[in-house]
């Protein structure tokens, strides 16, 4: 005799099949009427998305859009896999429990504030609707782990033991249109967290991926150990050179300058005897995009991107939130003189930061390692400072010319944007900004 659960289980799933699903049953529940859940159509297109706060609404929601109509576009029996440090948008948020209702399996994993706040944050209205949807354990009885659905927060990074749940990893099995490509494998890893906010009150980043399973699988496996909010140890930090592009998954405590993932790889670039056709004017062309630059980790990485200043690369700065002793060695007005910088973000008449760059990349062209001739774009969550080291933090590293020269662009489209300004040559950053970040002229930034 078949096993009830089991039963009701397999009657679901045919539901899923035609096109209806109870409306919020789980496994061996009937619910008394049923609802038809129709599933869009959209072939995620590959390559970087960048949204801008202050232009048209297609513009600011780019990035949110894109994502939208991949959840949409996920079909019955597929998988969304989404990890970030916020989740506060009701539309994606309808949008995930419309997938789970279909026969798509959510697996969520955002920040602790998210459900319960903090004394600087209030909880996330939408997320909470999102756990009480699709449930928070992990384990179902009788489902196998890659099929439950579920929302959950970590107590404080999922995979080590401080800091933060701090990716932007959105993974989904296929998605595909009725008359387009249906991918499989889709990776979108960048700055955004999936908030309104995010579209209308930030400059973020997102790349997306697909088609190759065994980067997927590596991603995938990070969010399988992060579902247990257990700290991995000595595996905590993971460099993941066998997949395109390498990531570099943290924590890494204990992080010094002679450690720093990203140290080393600038201290791979060369400022002249490029190849012709690469950098600018015979230099090495470098353009960094830096949400906040402080902390010890910001003064080593002000130091080393001094010293290839002072070599002769060609290097512009953009942030937005910078302490004074990065500020001082990047901008000082000796030797070369200072580096070319703006401070992007909007301001209160009070001083209080209201919008704001929320980008984390370093894009290079020039002499890098052996070669006279190279792209390369660090890009990822992992901020200018010691946060990222005890966080649920990545990077990318991609080595090709097509992502450099869309960070570029995007780069020169902020920087001759009304919201870039020349900044002061001092910083009234505290030194103890992690724990102003939510108060005062800060109170519209996470530490994210």
């Amino acid at each position: 005799m078949l096993h009830k659960s089991w039963f009701l289980r397999a009657l679901a799933l045919c539901l899923m099949a035609g096109g209806l699903v109870a409306a919020e049953g789980s496994a061996g529940t009937a619910a008394p009427t049923a609802t038809r859940v129709v599933r869009g159509y959209y072939t995620p297109p590959d390559g970087t998305k960048f949204n801008y706060p202050y232009s048209s609404s297609k513009q600011r929601n780019k990035i949110r859009n894109h994502v939208l109509r991949t959840v949409n576009a996920t079909p019955t029996g597929g998988s969304i896999h989404i990890a970030a440090f916020s989740v506060n948008d009701q539309t994606l948020v309808n949008a995930l429990i419309r997938a789970k209702r279909r026969g798509v399996a959510v697996q969520v994993i955002a920040n602790k504030h998210t459900l319960t706040g903090n004394k600087k944050f209030a909880p996330s209205k939408s997320f909470r609707m999102l756990r009480k949807k699709l449930g928070h354990n992990v384990h179902r009885r009788g489902w196998s782990d890659e099929r439950v659905s579920f929302a959950k927060v970590c107590d404080k990074s999922c995979r080590g033991k401080g800091g933060n749940v701090h990716y932007k990893m959105f993974l989904f099995s296929s998605a595909g249109g009725r008359h387009g490509t249906n991918k499989q494998w889709i990776t979108m890893m960048g700055s955004p967290n999936l908030t309104t906010f995010a579209a209308r009150g930030q400059w973020n980043h997102l790349t997306t991926a697909s088609g190759d399973q065994a980067r997927y699988d590596a991603y995938l496996n990070m969010f399988e150990q992060m579902k247990l909010d257990r700290s991995q140890g000595s595996n905590q930090y993971q460099d993941l050179t066998s997949i395109n592009p390498e990531t570099w998954f943290f924590p890494k405590p204990g992080t010094t300058a002679a450690t720093d993932p990203l140290v080393r790889g600038l201290d791979q670039i060369r400022c002249t005897g490029l190849t012709q056709g690469y950098g600018r004017n015979g230099r090495t062309f470098i353009r960094i995009g830096a949400y906040t630059w402080y902390d010890t980790r910001g003064t080593w990485l002000a130091k080393k991107v001094r010293s290839l200043w002072n070599a002769g690369c060609d290097i512009a700065i953009e942030y937005s939130i910078m302490g004074n002793k990065a500020k001082k060695i990047l901008y000082s007005p000796s030797g070369r003189g200072r580096i070319p910088m703006r401070q992007v973000g909007t301001y209160a008449k009070d001083g209080t930061i209201l919008t704001y760059d929320h980008a984390k990349y370093v894009t290079v062209n020039g002499a890098v390692g052996d070669s006279n001739g190279a792209s390369i774009t660090w890009a990822g969550t992992t901020n200018f400072s010691n946060l990222g080291f005890y966080s649920d933090d990545f990077t990318q590293v991609w080595r090709n010319w097509a992502t450099y020269r869309a960070f570029a662009n995007d780069f020169y489209r902020v920087w001759r944007g009304p919201h870039a300004r020349v900044p002061s040559p001092t910083s009234r950053v505290p030194a103890n900004i992690e724990g102003r970040v939510g108060t005062g002229r800060y109170q519209n930034l996470e530490a994210s």
